[in-house]
């Protein structure tokens, strides 16, 4: 799986490029990288609060996904900014 964040630009691009044409790279970014993450995790959730209260023990495989999706998430989002903030 490629890594999404390495389409971002380093900060000297960044600078260099016009805030209308940046703000819409990284809406796009968002939309398209981390939106799906934020639903299937918002899923995920769901799945586990519905099993939790029917008292079904498969809720931890859901419970253990959605931690490893809000991880992803995280990790993307301290990358991402790392790399477009200004010098």
């Amino acid at each position: 799986m490629p890594d999404p964040i390495a389409r971002l630009i380093p900060s000297t691009e960044v600078q260099q490029r016009g805030g209308s044409a940046e703000r819409n790279r990284l809406l796009k970014f968002f939309h398209d990288e981390i939106a799906p993450k934020l639903l299937v995790a918002i899923f995920e959730a769901e799945c586990a609060k519905e099993l939790s209260e029917a008292g079904d023990s498969p809720a931890l495989e859901h419970v253990t996904k959605l931690s490893q999706v809000l991880i992803e998430i995280i990790d993307a989002l301290i990358v991402g900014f790392e790399e477009i903030k200004p010098d």
